[in-house]
């Protein structure tokens, strides 16, 4: 997983995007269940980073609340990141009260 995530973060960078993004979900899908929270909470934040490029809001919103859910207390500044992604796209849907409600919590 952190050989496919090291070349996500590589093609995010050259702006390739959507391979960026198969490479992240794929490393989500070769996590052990007992894979650190970090980890997993970090790869779908990547995930959502790859939807704010690709402006798809649906996709960011989903994968910003896997890094919620996947996110543990010592988690805090990558669960704060999935927040302020996932409250950015809903303010962009027209959910005004959902994205106060991610960027107050």
């Amino acid at each position: 997983a952190a050989e496919l995530k090291s070349l996500g973060s590589v093609r995010f960078r050259e702006g390739h995007f959507a391979e960026a993004l198969q490479c992240f979900r794929t490393a989500i899908s070769r996590l052990d269940e007992d894979a650190d929270s970090r980890q997993r909470c970090s790869l779908h934040n990547n995930c959502a980073l790859c939807y704010i490029k690709l402006e798809d809001l649906k996709g960011v919103v989903r994968e910003a609340s896997a890094a919620i859910s996947a996110g543990s207390q010592r988690d805090e500044a990558v669960v704060l990141k999935a927040l302020l992604r996932r409250g950015a796209a809903y303010e962009v849907m027209g959910k005004q009260q959902l994205a106060l409600d991610d960027m107050c919590r």
